[in-house]
C-alpha cells in the first residue's frame, strides 16, 4: 500500500474507515444531531407530554489552536435546560466537556470528521431523559477525568435531571388498568 501522502481518494477513506474507524462513534452522533437538530419530531416516539420542556440544547464548540508551530483540536460540549424546564435554566449549564481532541491538522488522516467543520459551532436539543446518563458517561472519559473536579460536577448536573425529570410510564391502550383478581378473591391493583 501507498504511504499516506499517496494514497488516491479512494484509498484514504477505506483506511480511514477501515483502519481508523472514521468516522468514529461521536462524528456519527454529531452529524446525526446536525441533521436534525429539534427533538420535537420525538414526541409521539419518546411519548413526551411536553416537549418544549423536555430538551436541552447541546452547544459544541470546536477550538482550533497553533502553539509552539503545532496544530490542535479540542472539541467541547455545554448543555442548558429549556426555558420551560422546571429548573431554572440560568443557574443549570452544565459544566463545560471536553468531547474530542485532535493533535493535528485537519487535513491530517487521522483527524476527525468535525474537524472539517466549517462553522466552529453546532446548536442542537437532546432528550432530558436521556442526555443526563450520556452526560454522566462522559464525565468517564478520560478527556475529562484528567480536569480538576470536572467529573464530579458532571455527574452532580446529570444528577439533578435523572432524579427530578422520572415520570411513571403512560398507559398505551388509554384505558384505565383494571384490578387484577388474586387467588384469595382480592383485587391488587397492577
Amino acid at each position: 500500500m501507498p504511504t499516506h501522502a499517496h494514497l488516491n481518494y479512494a484509498q484514504r477513506q477505506a483506511y480511514r474507515r477501515d483502519v481508523l474507524n472514521i468516522p468514529s462513534p461521536l462524528d456519527a452522533w454529531l452529524l446525526s444531531n446536525a441533521r436534525s437538530p429539534r427533538i420535537a419530531f420525538l414526541k409521539v416516539y419518546l411519548m413526551l407530554d411536553d416537549v418544549e420542556a423536555e430538551y436541552v440544547t447541546c452547544l459544541v464548540e470546536m477550538e482550533h489552536d497553533i502553539i509552539a508551530g503545532v496544530e490542535a483540536y479540542r472539541l467541547y460540549i455545554v448543555a442548558k435546560p429549556s426555558p420551560r424546564s422546571v429548573h431554572s435554566p440560568e443557574r443549570l449549564v452544565s459544566p463545560r466537556a471536553m468531547l474530542d481532541f485532535h493533535p493535528g491538522g485537519k487535513d491530517d488522516i487521522s483527524a476527525p470528521v468535525w474537524t472539517q467543520w466549517t462553522s466552529p459551532t453546532s446548536l442542537f436539543q437532546q432528550p432530558i431523559a436521556t442526555f443526563p446518563s450520556l452526560f454522566a458517561r462522559m464525565a468517564t472519559w478520560p478527556l475529562n477525568l484528567t480536569q480538576r473536579n470536572l467529573s464530579a460536577r458532571m455527574i452532580q448536573w446529570a444528577q439533578i435531571f435523572m432524579l427530578t425529570h422520572w415520570s411513571p410510564p403512560r398507559e398505551l391502550s388509554g384505558r384505565q388498568r383494571t384490578p387484577a383478581p388474586t387467588s384469595s378473591g382480592q383485587s391488587v391493583s397492577l
